[in-house]
């Protein structure tokens, strides 16, 4: 859980596509809001022991770049948590 909140801190680990990034921690969840490619984004992380749950909500003009959001996000948390 702590490098998760590390790279939420600083933006780093393929997360540097999100902008303005605000998070809330509490117990084994993150709440979070950014900005990427100027569209307002925002989601939650639930940490448990052996996996990683996470919702993002996209405006409708972002759906187009659901898919590539996906990804990215998807392989910068392989790359926290490897």
């Amino acid at each position: 859980m702590q490098r998760i909140e590390a790279a939420l801190s600083s933006g780093s680990n393929g997360l540097d596509m999100l902008e303005d990034m605000k998070y809330v921690q509490k117990d084994a969840k993150f709440a979070f809001a950014a900005k990427a490619k100027g569209f307002k984004v925002s989601g939650a992380l639930d940490v448990a022991n052996e996996s990683v749950a996470m919702s993002v909500k996209l405006p409708w003009a972002a759906k187009p770049f659901r898919k590539t959001a996906q990804s990215k996000i998807h392989a910068a948390l392989q790359e926290i948590l490897a």
